[in-house]
């Protein structure tokens, strides 16, 4: 277990990923996803993960490691809740860090209102923290919304930016407004978020095993503590829209077809304002990067600069029920 501090601000970060290049098998984007480290159930507790390569505090063992990833996470993550970033295919090609953001996991949960711009630079401490002065960033959905203000306050940190089923706030579009949930009652709130999450699943006779895995992990889930309420406080207040131009790295922003808690129209708003960016439609909804396999794979083929330069549309391929994507 590793930490760093901020300002007073404990953040719970963890390291980990492919082994060098030296020591690695070559990577294969049709290999089943979730086969190199196979889940039990959904979810698990970090007591019962297996042993991997994740010491957060283990250094860099050869010249010829794989390319750094920050990855930052949605509403509520948790790396005690498994499967996580480490269960992705990612691990496969990239020295991957992250973190628990304030408020959450077992990072500290200040008493004060928390703002975008003390995330943005939460993120920025983790890299200090690990050592890395660059490194590819990718931002799933409320991390997407960091993603965007660590690029934006800290521009010198990001090599390459992926924005993952988020929105810019403002006239970009905003996000669902998931604060106006936090009240209601646990079925009602529960409902709401299954027609959101992937609007097919307002049909009951649609089939999806990804459907009973949301509604599993979210009846299990704890009740919104006073740092999950500080995050969509923070979240609400989030706004980047006219300062997008000022992106200057390489941007791959993609979005499923289904989602209604950051719909397409905003991904796309996205990929307009920030200069050169790609945008890339999957099939399904706010968990789109398990649900369609080619997402991961045309994600590491950005950040690995192997891939194509411009869009290619969906496909109805789909990941498999082992991955869980942040809300």
């Amino acid at each position: 277990m590793a930490w760093t501090v901020r300002e007073g601000v404990r953040l719970y970060y963890e390291r980990g990923g492919a082994p060098p290049l030296s020591a690695a098998a070559p990577l294969s984007t049709t290999a089943p996803i979730g086969a190199a480290a196979p889940v039990r159930g959904f979810p698990i507790s970090a007591d019962e993960a297996p042993a991997r390569d994740r010491d957060p505090r283990a250094a860099d063992v050869s010249d010829t490691a794989r390319p750094r990833l920050l990855v930052i996470s949605g509403t509520g993550g948790d790396l005690r809740v498994r499967p996580n970033v480490f269960d992705w295919p990612l691990r496969a090609s990239f020295e991957v860090v992250t973190y628990d953001q304030r408020g959450l996991g077992r990072s500290d949960r200040p008493q004060i209102a928390y703002t975008m711009a003390d995330y943005a630079d939460d993120a920025a401490a983790v890299l200090d923290a690990v050592g890395w002065e660059r490194a590819a960033v990718l931002g799933v959905s409320f991390g997407g919304m960091v993603a965007q203000e660590l690029a934006l306050r800290h521009p010198e940190r990001v090599e390459q930016l992926v924005l993952s089923c988020t929105s810019s706030g403002g006239r970009g579009g905003a996000s669902y407004p998931l604060h106006e949930l936090a009240e209601l009652a646990a079925d009602e709130r529960m409902d709401r978020m299954t027609g959101i999450t992937d609007t097919r699943w307002v049909d009951a006779t649609f089939t999806d095993p990804f459907r009973e895995m949301m509604l599993a992990a979210r009846r299990s889930a704890p009740p919104a503590d006073d740092g999950a309420l500080r995050q969509l406080e923070a979240r609400r207040q989030h706004d980047t829209w006219e300062r997008l131009s000022a992106i200057t790295c390489p941007v791959l922003v993609c979005c499923g077809r289904y989602d209604a808690i950051a719909p397409p129209a905003n991904s796309e708003a996205l990929a307009r304002q920030i200069p050169g960016a790609r945008l890339e439609l999957f099939e399904g909804g706010h968990l789109f990067m398990a649900q369609d396999r080619r997402a991961f794979a045309v994600m590491t083929e950005f950040l690995t600069g192997t891939g194509p330069t411009t869009g290619t549309g969906p496909t109805n391929e789909t990941a498999g029920p082992d991955l869980a994507i942040e809300r």
